[in-house]
């Protein structure tokens, strides 16, 4: 490599050249193995072993931190200053390629508490001083958010347009495009040569860890106390797939974006929305149409018009004709559509609910636990559900007048007021008794308000919304009783 280059690449990973590297650390290895209390009772040949994989662990990490500083130093910040002169960039491609500064700076930073972490306890062999397994799902996370705001930048078809506002700045610096091996020959080899320097070093990083970890549970697979390593193991091997999943996803998503027409993707498009299928690939049985299938909603393409229906509650009012069996069938990404969730949804077709949003609990597409239902009239009710339909205790609100509501605070049954509650009339009366069916009925006190002129207060008992049977009425103006 050249000797200009800014990154150092890792060496070479044979079992040779990490029992060289590892030379230096031996003694003081054996030394702490065996008079630490937490060191693993391991004979000498394993620990040997044991000792080559953390002191290659160690160069590891420290080539990785030093190729990712480069990467922020020498590449994107250079990208960040282009994009934040460019006066005709999209607000959005600034936005996202800031985000993928933070979570590289991230990155530099935990790798950087790596190295350090891993040189203090080079001296002593234990599981529990292990970074990888002391703060994997640390790791886990920081590698997820850089790869979320990569593949969002990729979506955003950045990297294409970088290219071209940072072609001139490129080849005044030669020797930086030659140590990261980007193609100048043309803006599109460019971009290609920025997105793979962006995401094949760190990738790799976490594969290497894989193999550093499987190592290691082939030297201790004696030893009782694998566990904390064959976790951390499955682990990396789960976040490998996640951003091989990741890449592949974030491309084929970039790929509809620059299909389709530019008012169709200006209506669907956002950032960290990716296409999970395409109707194009998968035939269904339906109208005429293209359907696309994003990780948050469902999209239905006309001619030149689209609608587009959120999958969380897409199940709530069925779509006539569509049959979506086909879909996941055979995917690595089919699972059962889960029962119970928390969502917002606006009813269309629902005769009682129409126009009415509704936000709260969900069981088998109709509401079912604590929610809050808002009509477009300004009638709105807060309280518990059951099979779509208010049930238990709830409030209601709704207008009877120009700025006057009636308040129920009451016990509700498939849909209807029953049971004992209190309504505060807008017009200044209140009940509190029973109610059945909606109305009045059983015994209650109606009491009007002190600021009428002939003001009273009947206690009895009421049948369908009436009077009826014994009462008991008071005229607060003549303190007379009936």
């Amino acid at each position: 490599m050249d000797s200009n280059c800014p990154i150092q690449q890792p060496g070479s990973d044979t079992l040779s050249q990490r029992s060289r590297f590892s030379r230096n650390w031996s003694t003081s290895f054996s030394k702490s193995a065996s008079s630490s209390k937490e060191a693993l009772g391991l004979g000498p040949e394993i620990k040997e072993k044991c000792q080559r994989e953390a002191a290659y662990l160690f160069k590891l990490e420290q080539s990785f931190k030093n190729s990712v500083t480069d990467l922020k130093t020498h590449i994107l910040r250079p990208l960040v200053k282009t994009e934040s002169s460019d006066q005709k960039n999209r607000p959005q491609l600034k936005e996202a390629l800031l985000v993928l500064e933070e979570s590289l700076e991230a990155l530099c930073n935990e790798s950087e508490e790596h190295c350090l972490h891993l040189e203090d306890t080079l001296d002593s062999l234990t599981q529990k001083e292990l970074y990888l397994l002391k703060n994997t799902q640390q790791l886990k996370r920081v590698y997820i958010w850089y790869f979320t705001a990569f593949t969002n930048y990729v979506v955003l078809c950045g990297f294409e347009h970088i290219a071209k506002q940072t072609s001139d700045y490129w080849k005044k610096n030669k020797k930086i495009v030659k140590g990261f091996r980007l193609d100048l020959s043309s803006n599109a080899s460019l971009s290609v040569s920025l997105y793979r320097v962006f995401h094949e070093p760190i990738r790799l990083q976490v594969q290497k860890y894989i193999d550093v970890l499987r190592k290691l549970s082939w030297c201790l697979k004696k030893n009782p106390e694998t566990k904390p390593i064959t976790d951390a193991l499955a682990t990396f091997i789960d976040l490998d797939k996640w951003i091989r999943q990741s890449l592949d996803v974030a491309t084929l998503t970039k790929t509809l974006w620059n299909s389709l027409g530019s008012k169709l993707t200006e209506l669907l498009f956002l950032p960290e929305r990716r296409l999970r299928e395409d109707s194009k690939n998968i035939p269904l049985s339906c109208p005429e149409g293209r359907f696309l299938l994003f990780d948050d909603s469902l999209a239905i393409i006309q001619g030149s018009e689209s609608s587009i229906y959120k999958l969380d509650t897409l199940w709530v009012e069925t779509l006539d004709n569509i049959c979506f069996e086909r879909w996941y069938e055979g995917s690595e990404d089919s699972c059962s559509v889960p029962a119970c969730r928390f969502a917002a949804y606006t009813f269309i077709n629902n005769p009682r609910f129409k126009d009415a949003v509704y936000e709260g609990d969900w069981y088998q597409g109709k509401p079912q636990g604590s929610g809050i239902m808002k009509w477009p009239d300004g009638r709105n009710y807060a309280g518990t559900y059951e099979e779509g339909q208010e049930h238990g205790f709830g409030v209601y609100v709704m207008p009877a007048g120009p700025e006057i509501f009636d308040c129920y605070k009451c016990h509700w049954k498939s849909g209807k007021m029953h049971g004992y509650g209190i309504c505060e009339y807008g017009i200044g009366m209140t009940y509190k008794g029973y109610f059945q069916d909606n109305q009045r009925h059983g015994f209650g006190i109606l009491h009007s308000s002190q600021l009428e002129k002939l003001p009273f207060k009947y206690f009895g008992h009421w049948e369908n919304d009436k009077k009826s049977g014994y009462g008991v009425f008071d005229d607060l103006d003549r303190y007379e009783t009936i």
